[in-house]
């Protein structure tokens, strides 16, 4: 399994087991995302925090995550997106990949149901 993190060109950021499709030439024509996620940072709580308090006192390590099912009415797991919707994929950090794995674990059962946010520390 290879956890990424794709950006798409719609801004998003995507977290999936990611594997390249590639033509009969060997050339990469797209990418196919297995239990893919929405991933962004909440950041509604540290606006209000800027507005009221010094940049010194923000913890600048920690962000808040929210990870939702990227299509959560499609009947698969399994989304191919083409090779030019891709801006780039990286690896995440190893906090975020514990997060993708064990949202699997806790919430198997819930039916295309968003997922819990967390606090993670960017550090790790």
């Amino acid at each position: 399994m290879s956890i990424k993190l794709a950006i798409l060109k719609s801004g998003e950021q995507i977290i999936s087991d990611i594997k390249e499709m590639l033509s009969p030439e060997q050339k990469v024509i797209g990418y196919l995302l297995k239990k893919p996620y929405t991933v962004w940072e909440d950041d509604t709580e540290e606006v209000e925090v800027l507005l009221e308090e010094s940049e010194e006192n923000i913890d600048q390590n920690n962000v808040d995550v929210v990870m939702t099912k990227w299509i959560r009415l499609a009947k698969s797991d399994e989304i191919m997106i083409p090779v030019d919707w891709v801006i780039t994929i990286v690896d995440p950090i190893d906090t975020l990949i514990e997060m993708y794995n064990s949202t699997f674990k806790e919430n198997d059962s819930m039916p295309n149901s968003e997922r819990p946010g967390s606090n993670i520390d960017l550090q790790g």
